[in-house]
């Protein structure tokens, strides 16, 4: 081991247990040898065993702190970028292959499922109570009569007040468009929340690195924008074999 990567982290850190998955703390002092860098994260090895440290984390083993920010924004209907999705994946590595899971042809499918719209009886709540108030005004007392109306010039007064009043009234912003407003506009409906599914498998079934991977793929996609939830499942069908590596993965594995 290279002297040169053993390190002692200089604050307390969340990381996660290869190849159990679970998170645990490493505390500040713990004696570190930092394995690979990739992804955006950190694989190190401890004498309790071996870790992923996310990269936001990397300042504390001397590493420039990352930013796991996903820049990307929703397509028209609020939906995820599919692009944005298969990108995240790409940073998904098994900590003892230096190729992502893509290229690795570990990931089988990705699909995005739109969820049910929540709170919707809220909403429609909330909307018969707004369409209630009225009613609640016309029963008011009536108030006394004024003045009787001006005639000649000054009879055109109201009528000019009106339609300044109207002209106010269409330069108003339709209720929705502020989005401080609390009531709904069905014009402009809330964006789907969405779930990501993802199917991936492993080289081998003996493979235990299986849990680190998937909560690893499930915590990227879960930061892109407009996405809700997000599950991943492992199958063994079809079995995985060498031909399914991209050639870009074949070329850094050395195999071209």
């Amino acid at each position: 081991m290279s002297k040169e990567q053993d390190r002692n982290l200089t604050r307390d850190i969340i990381a996660t247990q290869i190849p159990s998955g679970e998170k645990q703390l490493l505390a500040a002092g713990t004696r570190i040898h930092l394995h690979q860098t990739l992804g955006g994260s950190h694989t190190v090895q401890t004498g309790s065993g071996l870790y992923r440290i996310d990269g936001r984390d990397g300042d504390a083993l001397g590493e420039p702190a990352g930013d796991d920010t996903v820049r990307a924004a929703t397509l028209e209907d609020g939906t995820p970028d599919p692009g944005a999705i298969w990108e995240q994946l790409k940073k998904v590595y098994d900590p003892e292959i230096p190729v992502n899971i893509v290229d690795l042809g570990l990931v089988y499918s990705m699909d995005i499922e739109k969820l049910p719209p929540a709170a919707a009886g809220d909403a429609a709540a909330g909307a018969t109570n707004t369409a209630a108030a009225p009613a609640a005004d016309a029963a008011a007392p009536p108030v006394a009569a004024g003045p009787a109306p001006a005639t000649g010039a000054n009879a055109a007064a109201p009528a000019d007040a009106a339609d300044a009043a109207a002209g106010d009234a269409a330069a108003a912003p339709m209720p929705g468009r502020n989005p401080q407003s609390p009531i709904p506009n069905p014009q402009f409906p809330p964006a789907p929340a969405c779930k990501v599914n993802v199917t991936i498998t492993l080289t081998a079934p003996g493979c235990g690195m299986g849990p680190a991977i998937a909560g690893d793929v499930r915590e990227k996609v879960l930061l892109v924008p407009g996405v809700r939830e997000a599950d991943v499942r492992i199958t063994w069908e079809p079995p995985w074999n060498q031909s399914m590596i991209s050639e870009e993965g074949r070329m850094q594995l050395g195999l071209i």
